[in-house]
């Protein structure tokens, strides 16, 4: 074999050794981003205290305490605080607005809400704006607006997806001219009302960095804090940050469905591999972030008309099926195969308002206690049995 010969043959067997190693180190990378996007809401005592202090936004920030925040929690530091916006697509519950607004109202900037006076099964009238002044507290902070949002024919997601598109933008995007406006980089929560998160978890999203696509992982609860779903975490609400431009930001509806922007979609066809890989790298999961607690209504006819939502008309008609099912600890949902497990009061994970109004007020009861004949419902009689 000539020199050159056995030069070429080297530089084939250099280039072959060179791919290999790339595809191996490539694979290694990926592999272990993957393995990384988890991270959990810390309940140590020094973390917790950290947590609550920096909840709230305020101007006196330890640059090394923030650090050892985020970094404790895997991520890295934003640099500067910014504004947390919550974005609400409110539906029909005053007492889940409620609870809301008193827990994250300390540690959210503004609450983002829009209401339609037509459901997805009814006209239910604006029931937000008819009890406005129930929540007159709160008045400077939230910015809200009724719109018109035909009923979904298809499903109930249809629906949802319509209303969260709406409290973007229209309601959001009416701010862009005033001194409430977001800025880029600011912070939008997204989720339905009974996806509640803790106020430990604004403190992570104002002061670390968390990707543009941040799972707030809830533990889940059925009709009430005391059954507590075990053995997974439920996959929303999500966080995403303000772009360069509402239209450079991920929509609420896009973003809890994994979908890409809707401007990237329609402008950017030929990047859209690129866009499908930053969509996969850009998300992480913070386990333990929120709470989520469905049908947990006080009245029978609430928990009907989120069961009609749900497509499940036959248990939602009948009231000795909900509070018979409800007595039992037993999902009413279909197709349900979840662990239930019932919750000591003195073990409950709840929020701190809601265990406050029911010892001090008597108020909320329906969340901390099912076990009376009535199931705590409030528009049936206490006698009420199921038949």
């Amino acid at each position: 074999m000539t020199l050159l010969g056995r030069t070429h043959k080297r530089w084939r067997l250099c280039a072959y050794m060179t791919t290999i190693s790339a595809l191996v180190l490539a694979i290694f990378v990926l592999f272990r981003h993957d393995n990384s996007r988890q991270h959990v809401l810390s309940r140590r005592p020094d973390m917790a205290e950290l947590l609550a202090d920096y909840a709230e936004a305020h101007e006196d920030v330890k640059r090394d305490e923030v650090n050892a925040l985020c970094r404790f929690h895997g991520f890295r530091p934003y640099g500067q605080p910014r504004k947390v916006y919550d974005l609400i697509a409110f539906t029909s519950s005053l007492d889940w607005l409620e609870i809301r607004l008193n827990t994250l109202a300390a540690h959210v900037d503004y609450f983002v809400i829009a209401e339609s006076s037509i459901t997805n099964v009814s006209a239910g009238g604006l029931a937000l704006s008819q009890n406005w002044d129930r929540f007159r507290a709160f008045h400077d902070k939230i910015m809200y607006r009724a719109v018109n949002i035909s009923p979904a024919r298809v499903d109930a997601t249809d629906y949802m997806n319509n209303l969260q598109h709406a409290v973007f933008t229209e309601v959001l995007a009416s701010s862009v001219s005033t001194d409430k406006k977001p800025n880029p980089g600011d912070v939008l929560i997204v989720g339905d009302m009974h996806e509640l998160p803790r106020p430990g978890t604004i403190s992570i999203l104002r002061h670390c960095d968390p990707p543009s696509r941040t799972t707030l992982a809830s533990q889940s609860f059925l009709y009430s804090f005391a059954l507590h779903r075990t053995g997974f975490s439920w996959l929303y609400p999500q966080a995403t940050t303000f772009g360069s431009s509402l239209r450079n930001t991920i929509l609420p509806s896009d973003l809890r469905r994994g979908l890409l922007p809707w401007s990237l979609r329609v402008r950017d066809i030929v990047y859209l591999p690129y866009h499908a890989a930053r969509r996969w790298w850009d998300r992480a999961v913070i386990l333990d972030a929120a709470w989520n607690c469905s049908l947990c209504h006080g009245t029978i006819e609430e928990v009907q008309r989120e069961m009609q939502d749900l497509g499940a008309l036959d248990a939602a008609g009948n009231v000795s099926v909900i509070v018979d099912h409800v007595h039992a600890s037993q999902d009413l949902s279909a197709g349900e195969d979840r662990l239930l497990r019932l919750v000591e009061q003195k073990w409950m994970d709840l929020p701190e308002y809601v265990w406050e109004q029911w010892k001090e007020h008597g108020r909320f009861g329906y969340l901390v206690d099912r076990s009376g004949p009535g199931a705590g419902f409030g528009d049936i009689p206490e006698t009420f049995v199921g038949t």
